[in-house]
């Protein structure tokens, strides 16, 4: 059956044992305390994270809390629902009256958690949770007596000789006659726990066990997050075998989706069409079931529906973009209607977005704002001219299509900036695809009135009173960018959130074809990390203000692209590696074709010898042949587009 803990959770990267420094005013650091003594011939541990004894949490660590002091060292915190501590502790010989507490503190006096705790697979305390009521929050720096306190012992609990795995996880919500209280719980007359933070624990100092024999664990087993959601809950459901989300490597899952009327199950997120589909765990991830209607007619190539937006695996499993079909139509005409409809478009639920202003739809100031999407969308423009200025449309769901839109001058410079940076922001979304958009800002600054900016002396002034038009970022992958024309902007499209970490951005697959960009300084895209495959784009610079200046595809760290039967003119650099010297030159891969076709370009690449090759079928066309087709087609052009 399908766990409590899968709604909302969010996989993260495991944590695992490593020393770390007190910089926190606590009372101690967090180094591997030695076990102490008993009278009774019993032995206590205190397991801290990153010591001994500790093996995993997808919650996360927090080691330089200044505020509210009084842990030792660190503490794990952001335990919502489905996430887990794991520990590791070795016996001697087996015993059944180990005792086993926590140092924990819930500042939040109206939310109720219990622990529930496995010993070895097995829910030691099913129906009696160790009780995790409001602790004292006090005042922020000032160490108080009770802000940090023990639970009472579960008792009875049965350890195995040699290493031990104890996991600690959140109690479903209920109501509890039977608990293991704290003192606090005793000394208030507390008779029943009611539970009403669903699976979720408060932050753990440290785990206390009790025991005749024991030591700190030396189990080196690694454990990752593991969730399951159905990409449209409209569709469909999805439910596993799993009864807890933190999952040691190995563990075998078993999943099932069951699509509703109208809808039929397609593939699973990791590339899978399985259906029920046993899953061995080896990293952390969130899998995805995604449906599709049963009567639904996908995109054809011709309209540009082709690349990495149409599979989810390199070995090319078949995924269909649905958008926001089977949802109602949402019509957009004003900032007014972006925010009364703002939950519905960040929501999960299908919605077809309508824009119906043939203006753009803006700010009334220069500071910008955000409209945030999330899976399931269709969003496109039903008029010539609609779209968002000064308005960042941020993406962070599965299955969008984005249409039709004309996006840009959304100013970023300190002085005017709001929340926005990017025209369009893909921050971790995945399968989408954006066809036909134009995106622009100036090659010289403008007010969102459309007045000239006084140039503030500032060299990278203009360069960066916009930020960029395109963004990929944060795990945002399998995309296709067709038919679009980006020009007049300075930095126009970044792929990766850095060159010195990845941050998710090495699952990054993104195909662009038929796109036309003109008077564009650099970063057409600009790629870290994941693989890209460009074919059949235009690229061509006539300002005279970057003429000769123009970096097309800049190749960095960690990235294989592939760029083939593009027309380049009037630009300095079709290919560029490691540009902004970086440091990294040497881990990327290219391969620049000769089927691609080079005018007035000043250094012209020597064909690539990378091997990376899209896995997807394709048919490019010749560059000039390509040529000829983008500056007829590329951009917002509203024809042949049906809804």
């Amino acid at each position: 059956m399908l766990s409590t803990f899968a709604a909302g959770f969010v996989a993260l990267s495991v944590l695992f044992a490593s020393a770390c420094s007190d910089d926190n005013e606590s009372d101690s650091s967090n180094s591997t305390e030695s076990p102490s003594s008993g009278e009774d011939g019993t032995t206590t541990l205190k397991i801290e994270e990153n010591a001994s004894g500790f093996l995993a949490t997808t919650g996360s660590i927090n080691t330089s809390d200044t505020k509210w002091i009084g842990f030792s060292g660190g503490y794990v915190e952001s335990l919502t629902s489905g996430k887990a501590v794991v520990y590791t502790v070795k016996a001697e010989s087996a015993i059944t009256d180990a005792k086993i507490a926590l140092h924990y503190a819930n500042w939040q006096s109206t939310n109720v958690r219990g622990a529930y705790v496995s010993v070895n697979g097995t829910l030691v305390n099913e129906n009696k949770p160790i009780s995790m009521t409001y602790t004292n929050k006090g005042t922020q720096s000032v160490v108080v007596e009770d802000r940090w306190i023990d639970t009472g012992y579960l008792t009875g609990v049965s350890l195995n000789e040699g290493n031990n795995t104890i996991m600690v996880y959140g109690a479903p919500a209920a109501t509890y006659s039977n608990f293991v209280p704290t003192e606090k719980d005793t000394e208030n007359g507390l008779t029943s726990l009611v539970v009403n933070n669903d699976g979720q624990l408060s932050n753990i100092d440290y785990l206390i066990v009790n025991g005749k024999g024991i030591d700190y664990g030396t189990d080196t087993t690694k454990y990752y997050a593991f969730s399951l959601v159905s990409e449209n809950d409209a569709a469909g459901t999805v439910t596993s075998d799993a009864s807890v989300l933190t999952l040691a490597e190995g563990t075998v899952v078993n999943l099932s989706a069951t699509a509703n009327n109208g809808w039929k199950f397609q593939c699973w997120s990791d590339g899978s069409s399985e259906n029920p589909y046993a899953k061995t765990v080896s990293e952390s991830s969130e899998i995805s079931a995604h449906f599709i209607p049963s009567d639904y007619e996908a995109p054809t190539a011709e309209e540009g529906y082709v690349g990495y937006a149409t599979v989810t695996s390199d070995a090319a499993v078949a995924y269909t973009i649905t958008g926001g079909a089977g949802g109602e139509t949402i019509e957009i005409a004003s900032l007014d209607d972006l925010t009364s409809n703002s939950s519905k478009l960040s929501g999960s639920m299908p919605y077809i977005v309508k824009f119906t202003n043939a203006e753009r739809i803006t700010t009334t100031t220069d500071a910008s704002i955000i409209m945030s999407i999330g899976s399931n969308k269709t969003v496109y423009g039903a008029v010539t001219g609609a779209g968002l200025k000064n308005i960042e449309m941020r993406v962070s769901g599965k299955n969008v299509i984005i249409r039709n839109l004309v996006l840009g001058e959304v100013i970023a410079y300190d002085t005017y900036k709001g929340k926005g940076n990017d025209a369009l922001s893909l921050n971790g979304a995945t399968h989408v695809w954006v066809d036909h958009c134009e995106f622009h800002s100036n090659l010289s600054p403008k007010y969102n009135s459309g007045s000239d900016v006084p140039d503030s002396g500032d060299a990278d002034f203009k360069k960066d009173f916009y930020d960029g038009l395109l963004d990929l970022k944060n795990g945002a992958s399998w995309v296709t960018i067709s038919n679009c024309y980006f020009h007049d902007h300075w930095k126009a499209f970044l792929c990766g959130s850095g060159d010195s970490h990845d941050d998710g951005d090495s699952d990054m697959r993104l195909t662009v074809v038929d796109c036309f960009f003109k008077d564009i300084n650099s970063r057409q895209p600009l790629f870290r990390w994941g693989k890209a495959h460009l074919f059949n784009n235009y690229f061509l610079s006539e300002n005279t203000e970057i003429k000769g200046n123009s970096n097309c595809i800049d190749v960095r760290v960690g990235s294989a692209v592939l760029a083939e039967a593009n027309y380049f003119s009037g630009v300095k650099n079709p290919i560029g590696i490691d540009l902004a010297g970086s440091g990294t030159n040497g881990e990327e891969e290219y391969s620049f074709p000769d089927s691609n076709e080079l005018e007035e370009c000043v250094n012209t690449p020597a064909p690539g010898s990378s091997s990376y090759k899209p896995a997807y079928e394709y048919s490019p066309a010749s560059a000039s042949v390509a040529k000829s087709y983008v500056v007829e087609n590329a951009g917002a052009t509203f024809t042949s587009l049906s809804y």
